[in-house]
């Protein structure tokens, strides 16, 4: 932790083939390592952190997603699109998280996708909600489909991301 404190505020990417060296060993200070590689590196440390990604933790994964949404969008989205389908629930909510921030119209379909696809419902709560914080007109259809499905609990998030949309955008009436 020290050690990662004075890599964080000196920057120095000389340190970075050794942290890559961590990446891969050291599974107990692994988290550390991933922040304060993306605390110092630049874009090219993206390739490192994709290599690495199918290799990791869940908990590791969604810091390396979260990573990648600041890194490469690109890849990002992949890894969102997989990582909805995981049912993990860290995966799931970096994954909506970024693509919120995100917002682009490829975002929303990979939302709106795993809104239709997935069969959990924690999974539905973090699409929905990322969804309604979108809120583009394809992401509200969505929500409105949602709100007509078979499954209470699908409906019941629809609902609720409707109406927080709505709290946010009267107009939206």
């Amino acid at each position: 932790p020290v050690m990662a404190s004075l890599l964080n505020r000196t920057r120095d990417q000389r340190a970075i083939p050794l942290l890559l060296k961590h990446l891969a060993g050291s599974p107990t200070s692994r988290s550390t390592v991933i922040k304060t590689l993306v605390g110092i590196g630049d874009e090219t440390i993206g390739g490192e952190l994709l290599k690495q990604y199918p290799k990791l933790p869940s908990s590791d994964r969604a810091l390396v997603l979260t990573a990648m949404t600041h890194i490469e969008m690109p890849a990002f989205r992949k890894l969102a699109d997989e990582a909805l389908s995981s049912n993990n629930s860290s995966l799931v909510s970096s994954a909506c998280q970024g693509l919120q921030a995100d917002a682009s119209a490829e975002a929303v379909k990979i939302l709106i996708r795993g809104l239709q696809t997935s069969k959990s419902s924690s999974t539905w709560n973090y699409t929905a909600n990322a969804l309604a914080g979108i809120g583009t007109f394809s992401a509200r259809q969505a929500l409105e489909q949602a709100r007509r499905h078979t499954n209470r609990s699908k409906r019941n998030y629809a609902n609720n991301a409707l109406r927080n949309l709505r709290q946010r955008s009267p107009c939206l009436l």
